[in-house]
C-alpha cells in the first residue's frame, strides 16, 4: 500500500547512541541514524513511520522469521556465491537484513514504489550492506531487468497481489529463476483459514462471496468502512493456497516441486510454529499447533494458518 509523504519527522538525540523520533502519538526511542528515519519517513509518511521503525532491526521479527524460514531449505553454505532476489521488497528491511546475515550471497531487493527503492538504499549505505541493490518495478505484472536468481523470496508478498496480478509476475519471477532454484514464500495467510487474521480480524469472511464478504468486512475496527473490494484485496484480504501457489509457478518444461524442509527442522506445521511463536499469543498458537499435527496424522494433510513454503523449478 502506497502512503503519500508527509512533512520531516523531528529527530533528537538521546543516550547511549539512540535517536528520539517525534511522532504525533508519542516518542519513540530507536537506533536507527537520522539519515534513515528521514528516508522512511518520507517513503511511508509519518503515519507509517512508527510500524518502520518496530520492525527495522535487523535482530527483529521480520529477521527472525526470514533466518528460520528460508534457512529451513537453503543453509549458508548452500547460498554462498548464489543471487537472490528479494521481490516486494519495500523498504529494504528483509532485504539488508539477509544480506548482512548472508555476506556470501548478493541480494537484489525489487519494488513498485520508487520512493521505498530510495529509503532501502540509504538502509544498506548506513548498514554498510554492499552485497545489497535496489531496483523499481517497469508495472506491477513485471520485472526491471535484473538478470536471473539462484532463489527468490516472497516475504509477506503474496496476498497482496490482486487476483489478476497474481499470473503474471508469477510467470515472470519464475522465468527469472535458475533451473535447480527455488522460490520461497511466506508469511502469506491462508486462502481457507476460519480467521481472517491479517486485514480484517474476522472469522469466516473468506467463506462468503466477493458481495456479502465486502458488506462483512465494513464492521472490522482495523477498517475505515469505506475500502473498495479492490483496496481489500490490496490489503491481504484473501491470501492464498499452496495448491494455487504452486500451479502457478510452474511450466510444462520445468515443472515445479515443494520443498520438503530440512529433516531437522521437521515439517511446514513445525515451521509455522517456529516463525511465529515468538509473536502474539504464543499459547495459541502451540495448541493450534497440536490440533494440525493431529490432523495431519489422521488425513496426511498439512494446512497451516500463514503459508511458509519453498517451491523448486526442476531441470
Amino acid at each position: 500500500m502506497s502512503q503519500s509523504a508527509g512533512p520531516p519527522v523531528e529527530v533528537t538525540a538521546g543516550s547511549k547512541g539512540e535517536w528520539i523520533v517525534h511522532l504525533s502519538d508519542g516518542p519513540v526511542r530507536t537506533h536507527l541514524p537520522p539519515k534513515l528515519i528521514h528516508a522512511l519517513a518520507k517513503a511511508k509518511g509519518p503515519a507509517m513511520l512508527g510500524y518502520e521503525l518496530e520492525r527495522a532491526g535487523n535482530k527483529g521479527p521480520v529477521m527472525r522469521m526470514l533466518s528460520t524460514g528460508l534457512g529451513a531449505y537453503a543453509t549458508a553454505a548452500d547460498l554462498q556465491g548464489k543471487r537472490v532476489l528479494d521481490f516486494g521488497c519495500g523498504t529494504g528491511t528483509s532485504t539488508v537484513a539477509m544480506a548482512l546475515t548472508y555476506p556470501e550471497a548478493s541480494f537484489v531487493g525489487v519494488e513498485l514504489e520508487e520512493r521505498w527503492v530510495e529509503a532501502a538504499r540509504v538502509r544498506a549505505e548506513v548498514f554498510s550492506a554492499a552485497n545489497a541493490e535496489f531496483a523499481v518495478s517497469p508495472n506491477g505484472a513485471s520485472l526491471p531487468d535484473v538478470g536471473r536468481f539462484d532463489f527468490v523470496m516472497l516475504s509477506a508478498v503474496w496476498e497482496h497481489l490482486l487476483p489478476g496480478e497474481r499470473p503474471g509476475i508469477a510467470r515472470a519471477l519464475w522465468d527469472s529463476l535458475r533451473p535447480g532454484g527455488i522460490i520461497f514464500l511466506n508469511q502469506t495467510p491462508h486462502r481457507w483459514w476460519p480467521l481472517e487474521s491479517h486485514t480484517t480480524g474476522l472469522p469466516l469472511i473468506n467463506y462468503l462471496p466477493k458481495g456479502l464478504a465486502h458488506r462483512y468486512a465494513k464492521l472490522s475496527p482495523r477498517l475505515r468502512g469505506d475500502e473498495s473490494w479492490s483496496e481489500l484485496l490490496r490489503y491481504g484480504v484473501r491470501g492464498g493456497t499452496v495448491r494455487e501457489i504452486l500451479g502457478m509457478f510452474s511450466s510444462p518444461d520445468a515443472p515445479a516441486t515443494l520443498a520438503a524442509p530440512r529433516e531437522d527442522v521437521g515439517d511446514r506445521l513445525d515451521l509455522w510454529l517456529d516463525t511465529s511463536s515468538g509473536l502474539r499469543m504464543p499459547w495459541a498458537k502451540r495448541a493450534t499447533w497440536a490440533g494440525l499435527k493431529a490432523v495431519k496424522a489422521l488425513t496426511g494433510r498439512q494446512v497451516a494458518p500463514v503459508l511458509t513454503i519453498a517451491i523448486q523449478k526442476q531441470s
